[in-house]
């Protein structure tokens, strides 16, 4: 009966909606945690809930005080929490001994005692800007390994520098840069530090997301919708008819993550597969892709597309020897000069390169390719404008 009531206060679903009183007799498949007939006793049942996610629509704060929150400590072998999709509010994380996989809205306090190894943080309104210091105490949890954060931060801290495991870091949708000096400083140089990194997510920070003409941020004619947004709208009927939840993202001066990629402390994650920080503002002095080709010997894909990179095309042949590299997007990067023909060569791993949307670009192809065009080579693929090009551009 005491685990019948624990699972009722954590559902939400029983007293309501009638569908589930007994946790062992339950048919309701949102209900059903285990085959009916399993061999297990209700008490098993329960106990041996490994992950739980909270979908309930009605307004809560689940917090020491609020049965449910009481009803979770009963889940001692409970490894993963996810409550994103919740209207309930976590204020704090239980102390379950085998926790270590949360994902939540909002930044709850967690004990210091959870074995935490990845944790997504995210908030509804991720326009609203906030400072570092908001996230400083997740600094505690050093055997972190992932950590997904989506709060509008500005910069991260700098005791981040300090989560030594750390193999994800995906920042992806921030403030990056509004309100500092130097916008590098969303990047503090102490996160030179995490050298087992393998996979940065830092896309679109700064887009203001619109989904009606009431959310147009001042001085609007100034904003670039990002190459997504009009691939987005490049699929929809000319009714303009939208889709329920449709959103269109723009990159306004002083919003878009404007920063130097040769400022930002990159250069030492020697272990980097993933680098991924399209639809921002950003650009790169000359020599970033020689030395970021030097520092990432082991990388797999190179997303830079919609970023004023503005750098010669043929500073990409630093790339031409990466054994696991099969993924550069440059497109709309601003790229000058000519693409290298060495990127084309069989010997090499890339499967896709996308380069599209660079006015001033010209492409350099093998004579052993074996297409005229160049534009398609056995199973990898290149995207180009090639309709205003010239044929001696190719």
């Amino acid at each position: 009966a005491q685990d019948t009531e624990a699972w009722r206060l954590l559902s939400g679903l029983a007293d309501q909606k009638g569908k589930c009183t007994n946790l062992c007799n339950c048919q309701n498949t949102r209900c059903a945690l285990f085959p009916q007939g399993a061999n297990v006793s209700c008490e098993q049942k329960f106990h041996r809930i490994v992950l739980l996610r909270l979908d309930d629509d009605e307004p809560a704060v689940l917090s020491p005080e609020s049965a449910r929150w009481r009803a979770l400590l009963s889940l001692t072998e409970l490894r993963v929490l996810i409550t994103l999709q919740s209207e309930s509010r976590l204020d704090i994380v239980p102390p379950l001994p085998n926790l270590h996989t949360i994902a939540a809205l909002g930044i709850p306090h967690i004990p210091e005692t959870l074995p935490l190894a990845w944790l997504q943080l995210d908030k509804r309104d991720a326009g609203e800007v906030d400072q570092a210091s908001a996230v400083e105490s997740l600094c505690k949890f050093k055997d972190l390994r992932v950590l997904q954060l989506g709060l509008g931060l500005a910069s991260l801290p700098r005791c981040f520098g300090n989560l030594g495991e750390l193999l994800v870091l995906d920042v992806r949708g921030n403030n990056f840069g509004i309100g500092l000096k130097r916008p590098q400083d969303a990047l503090p140089v102490e996160l030179a530090n995490l050298v087992k990194l393998t996979s940065f997510v830092g896309f679109a920070n700064g887009a203001k997301q619109v989904r009606d003409t009431t959310d147009c941020p001042p001085k609007s004619h100034q904003c670039l919708p990002t190459l997504d947004t009009v691939r987005r709208a490049n699929l929809h009927d000319d009714d303009g008819d939208r889709d329920e939840g449709y959103e269109e993202d723009y990159k306004c001066p002083g919003s878009a993550w404007s920063a130097d990629l040769m400022q930002l402390p990159i250069f030492s994650w020697s272990n980097l597969e993933m680098f991924w920080v399209d639809a921002c503002n950003l650009s790169a002095s000359p020599g970033f892709f020689q030395k970021a080709a030097k520092a990432w010997p082991k990388l797999r894909t190179l997303d830079l597309y919609d970023n004023p990179i503005g750098l010669p095309a043929e500073g990409l042949a630093a790339f031409a020897g990466h054994e696991q590299l099969h993924q550069v997007l440059v497109q709309k990067c601003e790229l000058h000069g000519v693409l290298p023909g060495k990127l084309f060569l069989r010997s090499t791993s890339l499967v896709l390169l996308q380069a599209n949307q660079n006015k001033h670009l010209r492409v350099q192809v093998p004579p052993s390719c074996p297409d005229e065009s160049g534009l398609l080579l056995d199973s990898w693929q290149v995207l180009l404008d090639t309709q205003d090009m010239k044929e001696s551009d190719l």
